[in-house]
This record gives structure tokens, C-alpha cells and sequence, in this order.
């Protein structure tokens, strides 16, 4: 691959991002692990000597310090997936160092989907960021030891039904471990407690759907686990500053402006 005339446009500066790619991206190295997941368009990648021109569902993984080029024509998004190397099990590294590039598993597909939907209109909280590097891990390697893995299957299963009755006690039994337990792994795992997390979540459910669809409020609320459609009007208000339907009438009239949407924390730029 040719010399760079292009870099990369990060829509989001964090370890979760979306990028476009240019022309001829020079090889370069870098002491973190990268996971690239095409979500639009193809993207042609050299890892370590070895090329390949990705799809959708279709991933690279560059380890730290391999070197590595990219390149693209036409319109193209990739998500980047950006770990400390203490972040990956030994085992997956050395799997998916060995393949370099590799179909993902459909639960990896449907889940690298739903992230590249929502950064596309925010950014994400970094206990958000925290929890889907580790489902994707998990969903990369099930069964493997990975860090977060603990609470992966618990996280993923709240997450595909956040109106059932989520109390301490359901989250140990879907464990297999004691209540005290749970509050230790979430600390352990996410620096934050299981009610903390999990109104965290009920807030970013609601969030998504006020801004994706046309739902009753009410329906909305009971979906997102709320008990009764006040505590959500409370939850939107104070992580918002509106109402629900405020906040979804201001988004409605900004969403022709991506570039500037309501609940943007960072402009893009260029890296």
C-alpha cells in the first residue's frame, strides 16, 4: 500500500470508534491492540506482511506493535475496537493473532451492529464503552477467561430483556453466586454497583428508543424496566436537562444535523 494522502476521520475519540479511511494510510505500529470491523463499504488492510479487503462481518485483528497499513475507496466506515494488551486473554490474542482476519461469530455481527448505530448518535458513557469491549470479547471467545467475562453473560441477558425485574437477587441467580458477590464482581469488573449500572442502562434504553422510534412514552418506560412512566420523565430529565418528549421533539429537528446532534460531548477530528 502506498503512502498516506488520507488519514483516518474518527467520528468518536474513545476505545470504541467509528473511522473512514482514505487512500493509501501509511504503515505504521502502535502499542495497543486494534480490532477493525467493517460496517460499511470494504476496507483493504496489510497486517504483518499479510492483506486481505474486509466486509461487513468480516474483522482484522492488529496486535500491539504489528505493523500495519489500510486503505479504502468510496464511501467506507469501519468500527475500531482499541485494548491494552491486559485487556485480552492470552488465549483469544494468540487465536485471532494466528487467523488475523476472520469471519465474526452472528451474535459478534448483530452486537458490532448495534454499536455502530449508537455512535452514530452520541457518545457513549465510559462505563458503557467498559461494558461493550467485554460482551465483544465475550462473543469473540465464549467460554474463555477474559477480563469482564464474569458479567458478560449476565450484562447481555439484561440487556435482551431490561423490563424483567432485575434485583440483586435475580442478577446472583443468573450468576450462580451469592448477592454479595455480585456487588463485588460489578466493582471488581466496572468500578460501579450493580443499581448504579443498571439505572445507567434503563436511562440509555430509553434514550435510544425516544430517539429511534415513535413509542408511547408509557410503552417506552415499561420497555426500559421504569415502574411507571414519571420515573422515566425523572431519569431523562436529569441526565438531558428535558422531558422525554422534549428531549424527542429536539432531537427530531436536529437529526438532519449529525455533525451536531443534542447529546454530542466532543466534535469530530482528525487523527
Amino acid at each position: 500500500m502506498g503512502p498516506a494522502v488520507d488519514n483516518p476521520i474518527m467520528i468518536h475519540a474513545s476505545p470504541v470508534s467509528l473511522r473512514h479511511y482514505g487512500v493509501g494510510h501509511a504503515s505504521h505500529t502502535h502499542e495497543f491492540v486494534q480490532i477493525v470491523v467493517p460496517v460499511q463499504g470494504a476496507l483493504c488492510l496489510e497486517v504483518a506482511g499479510r492483506q486481505a479487503c474486509l466486509t461487513e462481518s468480516q474483522a482484522a485483528y492488529v496486535g500491539a506493535g504489528a505493523a500495519h497499513a489500510q486503505e479504502a475507496r468510496g464511501g467506507n466506515c469501519s468500527l475500531v475496537l482499541e485494548l491494552d494488551s491486559a485487556e485480552i486473554s492470552p488465549a483469544l490474542a494468540e487465536n485471532l493473532a494466528g487467523q488475523r482476519f476472520f469471519s465474526l461469530p452472528p451474535g459478534a455481527s448483530a452486537f458490532v451492529s448495534y454499536m455502530a448505530l449508537s455512535l452514530r448518535h452520541r457518545q457513549p458513557s465510559a462505563l458503557m464503552l467498559a461494558q461493550w469491549k467485554s460482551l465483544l470479547l465475550a462473543e469473540l471467545a465464549p467460554g474463555d477467561s477474559l477480563p469482564g467475562g464474569r458479567l458478560a453473560t449476565l450484562l447481555a441477558r439484561i440487556d435482551a430483556n431490561p423490563a424483567a425485574h432485575w434485583t440483586i437477587a435475580a442478577m446472583a441467580r443468573t450468576l450462580g453466586v451469592s448477592a454479595s458477590r455480585v456487588h463485588v464482581l460489578f466493582q471488581h469488573e466496572l468500578g460501579t454497583t450493580p443499581r448504579a449500572w443498571l439505572v445507567q442502562r434503563r436511562c440509555a434504553w430509553a434514550r435510544t428508543w425516544l430517539e429511534t422510534t415513535t413509542l408511547p412514552l408509557a410503552d417506552i418506560a415499561c420497555r426500559a424496566g421504569y415502574a411507571d412512566q414519571a420515573g422515566m420523565t425523572r431519569a431523562i430529565r436529569h441526565e438531558t436537562g428535558l422531558p422525554p418528549g422534549a428531549y424527542r421533539r429536539l432531537w427530531r429537528e436536529l437529526e438532519t444535523k449529525p455533525q451536531d446532534p443534542p447529546t454530542r460531548r466532543s466534535s469530530p477530528f482528525v487523527s
